[in-house]
Order: C-alpha cells, then structure tokens, then sequence
C-alpha cells in the first residue's frame, strides 16, 4: 500500500491492522523480493502485475470483461430501468459491475427509454448537488460516444458526462467495449434468440442482468456464458468493490470465499468397497485369502436375479403406428379386392353361359 494523498488510503492502514490477525496480515510499501509472490496467492485486483498472471493459484480480477442486462418483453420495465440506470450512474460509473450495454425488446423499448430517461434525470440532479472529482478513466468511453455521435451511429440524451446512448447502427463500437463513466448504451432486440445470436460477447460474460420472466431468463441465462448470472435484480453489495476472479466458482456476498485460497488434499480413512475391494482381493491373490480367479468365473456365469420389471408384452409406440396403418391399408385394399373379385366372377358365369346358350 504506497503512500498516497488519497483518504482512503489512510483510512486502510488504521483499519485493517485491527480488524486482521497480526500474524497472517501486515503492510508494505513496496515489495522488492519477487520470489514471494512467485510462492504465494496473489491475489491482482488491477489485472496489472508484471508477474505471469495466468497461473492456477493467482485471483485475477476480470476487469477487462463486460456486463449485459437483457430486458425482455414480460418484463417489469420500470422496475429493470431503474435497476439498470441506479447501477450504471451509481458510483460515478466506476463499478466492474456496471451494465455496459442494455439490450431491450423492441416492444418496451420505448417505454424503457422513457423510464430511463426519467430515473436518469433524478440521478444526475443527485450528482449535481454533490461534489465531484475529474475523472480521467472516462476519456476513452467520452471518444467512443463523440465519434459514433458524429457518424450518426447513436443519438443520446443527457450533458456531456452523463448520457443514454441509443444504438441505431450494429457497427457501432459502443457494442463492443467496456464502459467506465456515466453513460448508458442501449441497443435493440427482436427477441430472445437475437438477443443470444446476434452479437458475440466475451466468455464468459462478467455479469448478466437478465429482467424477463423465470422462463425467458432461464432460457437466456442457460444460453449466455457469464460467470454470474442475476434475474431481475442488481445487488448493491456487487457494484462495491473489484470484479471477481472468473477462473473461480463465483462467491455472490463477497468476492472472495476461503476455497479460493484453500488446496484440496482429501484423506481417507475407510477401505475401498465393493467392486474397488473385488479388485484388491484378486490382487491379493488365493494365499491370502483373496478372490481367485475361478470364484470370478463362477459369479459371472451366476444367473441374474428377477427385475420384477413388467413385461414388454404390449405393443411399443413404433409397433402401434406399423399396426396401424397397416389396418388402415388393409381396409381399403380389402373390400376393394373383395368387390373386384366379385365383379370379375359374375363376369366369367356371364361370358361362360353365354358361350354354352
């Protein structure tokens, strides 16, 4: 923890000591042997450390990866927009777990937009009475904004740092990257499948915010590839904090859970049983009272006790239709040859007593 004029910083250095056990926790300033990190579980919130990142042990947090919100049709759409808006203008727009990109059914979006625009409005009156430092993370999301604002890819509502950004063109590039800052891309859906075919997203995703019904968003939810995946609902306790390591099970109350610094050494104090315990008998050989190899035999060639199943007496599902139509067949081939045989036949007395008389 360097020195730094930041507040927070020394809020850390008299908490943490306390709240810690002094011999598992302490601060440094700086660490000049590398070799302990190469030991131990780094656990990299930056996704900037020199040291290989891509190891099993280390916590790396995805920062780099997105969050989507699906809103669907059957959804609540005032409810999901001002989860989504409290979400992506919450805490200067700074949160991992901010919605990058919205994708809304072309059914509600305009009621979603409306919505938006409202809860927006409120949020950024909330933000103007309240001291706000410069920010310089946004620069790169402000350019995308301008740029696709310029080319007529988008049209936006909002000032400068503060905007919902409506995506007309599939091309634009606010589809493709992550947002930091206060601004909000919308973009639109015809459906559920369009929604999951239509774009590629990371794998996995971050986060997914799914505001449907538990129908569609068990569909959605099962078809796109995100680490975590929230149904109607944006916790407060995910916007605090880094994102989590997605190499890992995901921990919802927290970031970290105590397996992901754990290693599973399993011991075990029973004998193997069953068919293990056959196996380590025939090892043991006859001598020592293991299975032989002629006991084996035996017990395979040992008929198999009853099932007590039923019998596969009746007709299957493949039989019924063969007998079937084969019925139906048979009903008009039947009367019809019937009819024809007796038709010939009267026609042959016919000819016959005809050629007699």
């Amino acid at each position: 923890l360097e020195d730094t004029l930041l507040h927070l910083d020394t809020v850390l250095r008299a908490v943490l000591p306390r709240a810690l056990n002094q011999n598992a926790f302490c601060i440094t300033k700086e660490i000049k042997d590398a070799s302990l990190l190469e030991q131990a579980i780094l656990v990299d919130q930056t996704n900037t450390c020199p040291l290989p990142a891509a190891r099993a042990h280390n916590l790396v947090s995805a920062n780099a990866a997105r969050t989507v919100a699906i809103v669907d049709r059957t959804a609540d759409v005032e409810a999901a927009a001002k989860a989504i808006t409290t979400a992506r203008f919450g805490f200067g727009g700074q949160s991992p777990y901010a919605p990058d990109l919205v994708i809304v059914n072309e059914y509600v979006k305009r009621d979603f937009f409306e919505a938006c625009s409202k809860h927006a409005t409120l949020a950024f009156a909330r933000e103007a009475s309240t001291r706000r430092a410069s920010d310089n993370s946004s620069d790169k999301t402000r350019s995308a904004v301008q740029e696709a604002e310029d080319r007529r890819l988008v049209s936006s509502f909002g000032s400068k740092d503060f905007k919902l950004v409506d995506i007309k063109d599939k091309n634009a590039s606010l589809l493709n990257i992550k947002i930091s800052g206060r601004f909000l891309p919308i973009a639109t859906s015809s459906g559920l499948v369009d929604s999951i075919y239509t774009r590629e997203f990371e794998n996995p995703l971050l986060a997914v915010y799914l505001f449907a019904s538990p129908e569609a968003a068990k569909y959605l939810s099962q078809h796109l590839p995100a680490h975590i995946s929230l149904i109607n609902q944006i916790p407060s306790n995910l916007l605090l904090g880094p994102a989590a390591p997605t190499q890992h099970n995901s921990a919802f109350e927290f970031r970290y859970s105590k397996e992901m610094f754990s290693v599973a050494r399993p011991q075990f104090v029973e004998r193997p049983t069953g068919a293990l315990a056959k196996v380590e008998q025939l090892l043991a050989g006859p001598g020592s009272g293991g299975v032989t190899v002629h006991s084996l035999h035996t017990l395979a060639l040992t008929p198999l006790g009853p099932t007590k199943q039923p019998g596969n007496s009746r007709l299957g599902f493949f039989e019924q239709g063969f007998v079937l139509g084969a019925s139906l067949i048979m009903s008009v081939v039947l009367p019809s040859l019937a009819y024809g045989t007796w038709i010939g036949g009267r026609r042959v007395i016919d000819y016959v007593l005809k050629i007699r008389g």
